[in-house]
């Protein structure tokens, strides 16, 4: 349940579906998106481009064609999970989205202290890059909604209730907004450990575990280990 949920958002997208944020049972018929296109304003079509770029660097491991077809945010994003995953202690890392908790839990149950303190920003888009692309042909759009005329927000096929993915206008150019949207990946993880119950730490150390199919040491809620 919980790894289906982190790979539908991961938009990373391979950690939603993880943990059971599909419409249904997996005998019920999944929607199409292609049945919302013809319903939807000719504009949203730059958008749907842009996401499939998206995926399509993503799919490639291709952390150069990700930046372009992202926003300014992406970079710094990185930059402060990174460092995050050097210096927080608990109280501090909590204060932080779930999403960027998760990625800050997740290199460093990768990464000893050691391994952090070289990594940089652009190390950190690589993993993400390599390692959360996962099965990500399989997450497509639904609807796209503009929010003003040049920001959109827009849901998922597996998550069809909540905005997902945020998108801006640059320099006449559609993109990702990164930082809105792992904001928004992370408002969901938030909002399923409340429906089941759970501390946002248990549910990040599950995601994790889930999705690497080890044990996670909790030590890492705690700051960065130093040795395995």
């Amino acid at each position: 349940m919980l790894h289906r949920f982190v790979y539908c958002l991961l938009l990373p997208i391979a950690f939603l579906t993880l943990l059971g944020c599909s419409r249904g049972p997996s005998t019920l018929a999944k929607p199409r998106y292609e049945d919302n296109l013809q319903l939807e304003d000719p504009k949203t079509v730059p958008i749907r481009e842009c996401y499939a770029k998206f995926k399509s660097a993503l799919l490639a491991h291709d952390s150069q064609a990700l930046l372009k077809i992202t926003d300014s945010s992406t970079l710094p994003w990185f930059e402060k999970a990174i460092e995050g995953a050097r210096t927080m202690k608990r109280d501090e890392l909590s204060k932080l989205n779930m999403w960027t908790r998760l990625y800050t839990l997740y290199v460093r149950q990768k990464y000893l202290l050691a391994d952090l303190k070289e990594m940089d920003a652009t190390k950190g888009l690589a993993v993400y890059v390599k390692d959360w692309s996962t099965n990500v042909q399989e997450v497509e759009l639904a609807t796209v909604r503009f929010e003003k005329d040049e920001t959109a927000v827009a849901t998922l096929v597996m998550q069809p209730t909540q905005d997902m993915m945020a998108f801006k206008k640059v320099d006449g150019e559609w993109k990702v907004n990164f930082a809105a949207s792992m904001d928004r990946h992370g408002e969901s993880l938030a909002s399923l450990a409340r429906s089941q119950n759970k501390s946002e730490d248990d549910i990040l150390i599950e995601a994790i575990a889930s999705y690497t199919k080890a044990t996670v040491n909790r030590k890492i809620l705690d700051g960065p280990l130093e040795e395995k």
